[in-house]
């Protein structure tokens, strides 16, 4: 038993070493630190293989929670064009994951917060609009589609503009085959990057 014991200790010697790492983890990601503690925790107080199941889940778990709560910014700083050049009123944000049912109400309270912020019945020359940096969004399902609308169909009844910039091909592919989204979002609303579709609002202030 003495032999067993002796072990069991050896083999979980690198997993009681890695505690050094704790703190450093924890800075990172609070999920990959709650991901350790469970499946060190699980492993000692039951057995390997329970252990390694009971990992297994909670991370599945924490997957589903980062999917389901993804950032969302509206204080983005455009590294390549400076803040000066941005026109005055002009809001730059982001969500920072793709667009699905599990975070599409997350996605409308945030983007109607962001709507809700610019005063009713501004013009675009005044600067009243909002830029959505798509970039993060690597998939949209039917529910994120919708999404997409009705944000754009709530702007334009508030007097904003807003315009989606940066989404992946993919889901541009998705968006353009949809008939009830192209009947409501004109293709206007789209920019291949931020860059673009602030030299487009410039040009047209100019006029």
């Amino acid at each position: 038993m003495c032999i067993l014991a002796c072990i069991v200790i050896v083999s979980l010697k690198s997993l009681f070493l890695q505690v050094k790492e704790l703190p450093r983890l924890y800075n990172i990601s609070k999920y990959d630190f709650a991901i350790w503690l469970v499946a060190c925790l699980s492993t000692v107080f039951t057995d390997v293989t329970t252990g390694l199941v009971i990992s297994l889940v909670s991370s599945l778990f924490t997957l589903v929670l980062r999917q389901q709560w993804p950032t969302f910014s509206n204080s983005i700083q455009h590294d390549e064009t400076p803040r000066q050049n941005i026109p005055d009123g002009v809001e730059i944000v982001r969500f920072g994951g793709s667009l699905h049912f599990a975070n599409v109400t997350l996605f409308l309270d945030k983007m109607g917060e962001s709507i809700g912020r610019v005063p009713e019945g501004e013009s675009l020359i005044e600067g009243r609009c909002i830029i959505l940096d798509g970039s993060p969004i690597a998939y949209v399902d039917t529910m994120g589609v919708d999404a997409l609308k009705d944000v754009y169909k709530d702007a334009q009844k508030t007097g904003v503009q807003i315009f989606y910039c940066g989404l992946p091909e993919d889901v541009l592919s998705v968006l353009r085959n949809d008939e009830n989204f192209s009947s409501v979002v004109p293709a206007s609303t789209f920019f291949a990057s931020i860059d673009r579709c602030l030299l487009s609002l410039v040009q047209q202030q100019s006029v």
